[in-house]
């Protein structure tokens, strides 16, 4: 079927057709791009959800963005390698450094609601380590 076969387009895509494929292609740039093998090496114990849902949301709005996207610099969800370094420094230390914010991610990590609780619990996440 064509545009032109529906009677009410006249053969135009018309204002609100137009509104609405624009608004399907900025949902579909707005995707998560597809895991490269880099990004699924996460162990069994980072790849599970936190059972908290109030975390689970603070980690998809305040983390996510930049801890499952590979390229922004983050060291990535579960990549024990890439945060072995930091956590030789301690967990009080890894705390205070998302308090402070470091490289690109602002002071509390976009999670100026997150209690010192709360991002310990979300820094074990992010290096999966089983809570």
């Amino acid at each position: 079927m064509f545009c032109s076969d529906i009677p009410c387009h006249h053969g135009r895509l018309g204002a609100w057709g137009l509104f609405g494929a624009t608004a399907l292609l900025s949902l579909a740039a707005c995707s998560r791009p597809a895991e490269t093998p880099a990004t699924t090496s996460a162990s069994v114990a980072a790849s599970a959800p936190l059972a908290d849902m109030r975390l689970a949301g603070l980690y998809d709005r305040a983390c996510a963005s930049c801890h499952e996207v590979t390229g922004t610099g983050a060291p990535q969800h579960g990549d024990r390698q890439a945060w072995a370094p930091r956590e030789a420094a301690g967990v009080p230390a890894l705390v205070a450094s998302v308090r402070q914010g470091k490289g690109a991610m602002p002071p509390m990590g976009w999670c100026p609601e997150c209690s010192d609780d709360d991002l310990t619990t979300l820094i074990a996440h992010l290096r999966g380590v089983p809570q």
